[in-house]
């Protein structure tokens, strides 16, 4: 119960103060190292504020994803202080089982001494097995409540109180303060039995009731009551107030806090009581502390043995009591010491609240704290709870408002102002604001002073910040700074560490070159930790290979592989733990490389190796898809598919190999269509259908369906195929490209019929749907250049269909149906023009793309066909000599034959 002297302690121990880094995996994104980092933070922030339940679920994400023995350590500690904190001592002790021998660790199994077993000479020994000055400025005030009760138990009074009063002083909120002083007077009345023995007490009694009624009488009575609690007799002293006569009204309060402190547990309904006497006294403000933290705990006590009932009743003659004495003083008004405390009212009612599970109330009641007394020292504690509820709703912009003001709050604590400032950096980290969070960064890495493992940590954030908003040049200039003489070890460690995100970064925005040429420098230091150099080396064989250089790609795999192969001391477990895997990759792109080159015998002998050391695993599943590829690419289509139907087979009894089986089909569908096997491609694609439901293949699957099956001239078949596809995969990226081929079949169909002799207003209906459906491509306010291109195109060339249809029957409508086609493909260059231009010199920009600047010149083609036809030459010329221009910059097709055109009509 957290009401005992030792669970007392349990329940507020803090974290250790130093930020604890993380170790990242060998290969994790950047998104991965950021939240790692973070994680840690927040756990070690959140305990510090008293969350331990959100420090327990951070810690335990990032324990899990630590790989170096020293941070795993430190989060174990961490992991250890957040469940002890919440009572669960038996999963504490196992958690500190992980950790490295250390003051921090030895201090909470003391602790945990105390707690389980009531072992304070156990206790003594771990609290004597460390220096002081080792210990973080937050350990340090539990460690002398610890050794203060520790003290007690062996009967030594005096070194007690100094404790007592040494935690009081050191204390690093008022909240706690006010816990160490509650617990110090719990501790006089229970401790000190040999300072009584039956004969006092029974001359005690005797002088209590012999000057019963007198001045003298109150203080033998007094005196007799705290004899009795310093013997354990807690019964008898509270019997003991039946001898008080009348009270003075000056003592009547402390005799009311002496019967709150004499209950076995702050949930009686007689303790609460009594509390709520101290409280309605208004005594001074440290005496109303100690009452309400006792009204608190007794709501705690019994929401924490399970009595819910019990604990709301408790909550709501709480809150009854309190709204009948509502004494409010003007919004700012400063406390006088002996006024009503409502800031400490408010406060005790939002900590109520949250035992209750009422967290919306509390959130309000902390907000009308900070709203009605904005000077109040308690806001710091309304604002952490704040904090908390912001955690969880990941709202990280409600939470940056509160570190703001917490910031505001701790101007002359720097060690409190440099935590708030770090976290606020992290809040807009989480929003995407990196630029904000790396001058915050900056500037708390400015005010360290002392804590090489916090300027470490600061600055890889910083770091981070620039490379995540793109800002390489600052990324780059911060890491190369001179290193400073006697730079520690931590600071060398985040420095690789800062390295790897950046050359990572690099080679993820495409500076594949300037990877490389960081990699290289990078990996010339000879002191590089064992974890770095594999890590750099792993990047620097990605970069490689994306560079397509099959000498460097042999050179970085075989150095991957002798230090994989013989790692040497000093690498982590998590490098231990994967090497076979990250082995069985970089032999992948050693085969990779062999393919690149050219050497086909070469890549066949490590191909085999692979798939025979590393036996049914990805890389070597993966290597099956090269092996396709590099064969493709050669037109070698049956050997292609050999490889493919190897995949296929091996795949089929490993559920982790799956995807990649999905891909041999699609692909091995592909081969057979450049063999002309269309049907076995049909069947390809059925298969992965069938096998494989789930797969992000199956709309490409179903897609090339129906274009088999439009190839075919099935069109109606087809048309299903498409219309279910956008029925299904209505926000897919490749729909629009569907929609199209949708309605190229409704036009295919429109054309089909005219063949076969259909009526001329079916005809006409199926080239109509056609129409449509371009028509809503085209203006679509989403679609790209080139999706405007080509529907702009069809839809002219649609309604030039049309014309043709009526030129026998309906001549007048033709003609206008052909005017209006060639209006249409001058709005649709006109239109893609302007949506791909810069806006600077006009020119066609690369959002056109390749297949936009097919299509645009397909339109500019066709429209100068008609004024051909129509014998408009001159206007036919002035739209070859366009079509010249706009070639000039290669972003259209076409050049040579405009220009034969030309030649062609020159003198018509």
């Amino acid at each position: 119960m957290r009401f005992s002297l030792r669970a007392l302690i349990v329940a507020g121990l803090l974290a250790f103060g130093s930020q604890a880094g993380a170790q990242s995996d060998i290969l994790p994104s950047l998104e991965t190292e950021s939240a790692a980092l973070v994680k840690m933070r927040l756990a070690n922030d959140t305990l510090q504020m008293g969350l331990t339940d959100l420090a327990e679920l951070f810690s335990k994400d990032a324990l899990s994803s630590s790989g170096n023995d020293l941070d795993r350590s430190r989060m174990s500690i961490l992991l250890a202080t957040a469940q002890m904190s919440q009572g669960k001592l038996d999963e504490a002790q196992k958690t500190l089982d992980l950790a490295q021998g250390s003051p921090q660790k030895s201090l909470r199994l003391a602790i945990l001494n105390l707690e389980k077993t009531g072992d304070w000479r156990a206790a003594q020994d771990n609290l004597a097995s460390f220096a002081v000055d080792e210990l973080t400025q937050n350990d340090l005030p539990w460690f002398y409540l610890a050794r203060g009760i520790v003290a007690a138990y062996a009967g030594e009074f005096l070194a007690m109180r100094n404790d007592f009063d040494q935690a009081v002083r050191l204390a690093v909120s008022q909240e706690q303060a006010m816990h160490f002083r509650y617990y110090r007077l719990r501790c006089e009345l229970i401790f000190c039995k040999d300072f009584v023995n039956d004969e006092r007490l029974a001359s005690l009694r005797e002088e209590a009731m012999r000057s019963r009624g007198t001045s003298e009488g109150i203080n033998f009575t007094r005196l007799y009551i705290e004899a009795l609690a310093v013997a354990g007799r807690l019964e008898e002293a509270r019997e003991a107030f039946s001898l008080l006569g009348e009270v003075p009204s000056g003592e009547r309060i402390n005799f009311d806090l002496l019967e709150a402190l004499l209950q076995d547990s702050p949930g009686t309904a007689e303790a609460q009581q009594a509390f709520m006497n101290v409280i309605r006294g208004r005594p001074d403000r440290e005496i109303q502390e100690i009452a309400f933290t006792g009204l608190w705990l007794g709501v705690t006590a019994n929401a924490e043995a399970g009595r819910t009932e019990l604990a709301r009743s408790l909550a709501a003659n709480v809150e009854n009591f309190l709204s009948d004495n509502v004494q409010t003083l003007p919004t700012g008004t400063p406390l006088p010491p002996d006024s009503r405390v409502e800031d400490l009212e408010l406060l005790t009612r939002m900590r109520i609240a949250v035992e209750t599970g009422e967290d919306l109330r509390a959130e309000h009641l902390a907000q009308e704290l900070l709203a009605k007394y904005p000077s109040s020292p308690l806001g710091k504690d309304a604002l952490q709870f704040l904090v908390s509820t912001a955690y969880r709703q990941g709202d990280f912009v409600k939470l940056s408002h509160c570190f703001e003001r917490l910031m505001a709050l701790s101007a002359n604590e720097p060690e409190r102002l440099q935590i708030y400032q770090v976290a606020l950096a992290d809040c807009y980290a989480n929003v995407g604001d990196y630029a904000h969070a790396a001058t915050l960064y900056t500037e708390a890495g400015q005010s360290i002073r002392g804590n090489e493992k916090q300027a470490a940590l600061l600055m890889f954030q910083r770091v981070f910040s620039y490379v995540r908003n793109k800002d390489f040049s600052q990324a780059i200039m911060l890491l190369d700074l001179p290193s400073q003489e006697n730079e520690s070890e931590d600071m060398r460690s985040w420095k690789m560490r800062a390295e790897c995100v950046l050359i990572s970064a690099l080679r993820d925005s495409g500076r594949l070159e300037q990877a490389l040429t960081r990699s290289k420098t990078f990996l010339e230091n000879r002191d590089l930790w064992v974890d770095f150099r594999v890590r750099a080396l792993w990047l620097q064989m990605l970069t490689v290979v994306e560079l397509k250089l099959p000498d460097m790609i042999q050179k970085t795999t075989n150095d991957l592989i002798e230090i994989l192969t013989d790692l040497p001391e000093g690498a982590s477990e998590t490098i231990i733990r994967l090497r076979e895997d990250f082995l069985a990759w970089t032999y992948l792109q050693k085969v990779r490389g062999f393919l690149i080159a050219g050497e086909e015998s070469e890549a066949l002998a490590q191909l085999k190796f692979l798939r025979g050391r590393f036996e049914n695993s990805v890389p070597a599943a993966i290597s099956y898809i090269d092996e396709a590829r590099f064969y493709a690419d050669r037109s070698q289509h049956t050997e292609a598919l050999r490889a493919y139907e190897n995949l296929i087979v091996i795949a089929a009894g490993h559920e982790d190999l799956q995807p990649y089986a999905t891909i041999a089909y699609f692909e091995s569908a592909q081969q057979n269509v450049a063999l002309g096997r269309e049907r076995e491609a049909a069947n390809n694609y059925e298969q992965l259908l069938k096998n494989y439901p789930d797969s992000p293949f199956v709309f490409y699957a179903r897609s090339r369906q129906a274009d088999l099956l439009r190839a075919q001239n099935e069109f109606d078949a087809a048309l299903a195929v498409y219309d279910a596809l956008i029925n299904d995969f209505a926000d897919h990226n490749d729909i629009h490209r569907i929609e199209i081929a949708r309605a190229d079949c409704l036009l295919a169909l429109a054309s089909e019929s005219r063949v076969a002799g259909t009526s001329l207003k079916e005809q006409l209906a199926k080239i109509d749907r056609a129409i449509i459906a371009y028509e809503r491509l085209y203006s679509l306010p989403d679609g790209d250049c080139a999706l405007m291109a080509e529907s702009g195109n069809k839809w002219a060339y649609a309604l030039l269909q049309k014309a043709s249809l009526l030129a026998g029957t309906e001549k007048s409508d033709a003609e206008r149906l052909v005017q209006e086609a060639k209006k249409l493909y001058w709005t649709v260059v006109d239109a893609v023009v302007h949506k791909s231009g810069d806006s600077e010199d006009g020119k066609i920009s690369e959002k056109l793309g390749t297949t936009g600047g097919y299509w645009l010149a397909r339109s500019l083609f066709n429209l100068a066909a008609e004024y051909e036809k129509g014998q408009d030459f001159k206007s036919a010329r002035d739209i070859y000599a366009f079509i010249v221009d706009l070639a000039d910059d290669d972003k259209i097709p076409g050049k040579e034959y405009a220009r034969t055109r030309l030649a062609a009509i020159k003198d018509k």
